[in-house]
């Protein structure tokens, strides 16, 4: 009987998990975890204050994915977007090796606000972007 409700409340967390991320969320999540050159944004994620450094570092390949996927339609609730603001610095540098931004499922990038420090660096290869 207990072993019984278990795997009930596991299944019902593992759909609501589904659900929410999408059907992909779970498999990003493994993918993520034995990929160390992989990084996986889904949704939006903020970087806010100053002082806050967000670093990707070179060799690393990012994928933006929206997350929260309707569930009777097209589109995503949140975008996959890496938001940069009030202070906070990104450092991208992929001069000594490349890194790949890449946009799937509802991915809409990295966003540098108007209030981003003006340390943030997106390096490729021999030119700043």
């Amino acid at each position: 009987m207990y072993k019984s409700k278990k795997l009930i409340v596991l299944f019902i967390f593992s759909v609501t998990i589904l659900t929410l991320q999408g059907c992909g969320g779970l498999g990003d999540f493994f993918e993520e975890l034995f990929d160390p050159t992989l990084m996986i944004v889904r949704g939006t994620e903020t970087i806010s204050g100053d002082g806050e450094v967000y670093t990707i570092p070179a060799g690393t390949t990012v994928k933006f994915k929206g997350s929260g996927q309707f569930l009777f339609g097209n589109g995503y609730a949140n975008a996959g977007q890496l938001v940069i603001t009030n202070g906070a610095t990104l450092i991208a540098d992929g001069e000594k090796e490349r890194i790949v931004l890449e946009l799937a499922g509802g991915g809409r990038g990295i966003i540098l606000e108007e209030n981003a420090s003006n340390e943030s660096m997106i390096r490729e290869y021999d030119k700043i972007l």
